[in-house]
């Protein structure tokens, strides 16, 4: 059986959509809050984006391109790897670990810093009230 270029390519497009599928339900259920106000375009350029900048760090898995795109959530900033405010993001990713690992540690202290502020926050709202 021979595969030809164009039915590799319309494999290719079928999976980046489901990938495309998968991810925006998963933010959608997950993170609704966050995305909030994002149309579907803006949401489909954070997810290529997240992919490509995580790809530079190795993390080609959908499951951590996925853990990725979550901190970019949970961080507020799109370029997080990037922003020195957030260099414990760069000491993560560059650590000499496999890749599963470090995308695990990025998510989880990016999610612990996340609950602390939604906490502080919370916790300011009700002084307030």
């Amino acid at each position: 059986m021979t595969i030809r270029p164009h039915q590799f390519e319309a494999f290719e497009r079928e999976a980046r959509a489901e990938f495309e599928r998968r991810v925006l339900d998963h933010l959608r259920t997950d993170f609704a809050d966050l995305i909030e106000g994002l149309s579907d375009p803006e949401l489909r350029r954070r997810v290529w984006s997240a992919a490509a900048r995580a790809g530079r760090y190795g993390l080609e898995s959908e499951y951590e391109v996925v853990l990725f795109l979550d901190v970019t959530f949970l961080t507020g900033d799109e370029r997080f790897d990037e922003n020195p405010a957030h260099g414990w993001a760069r000491e993560i990713l560059s650590q000499d670990a496999p890749a599963e690992q470090r995308a695990d540690e990025l998510y989880d202290t990016a999610a612990a810093a996340f609950e602390t502020v939604q906490g502080e926050s919370d916790r300011v709202e009700n002084q307030a009230g």
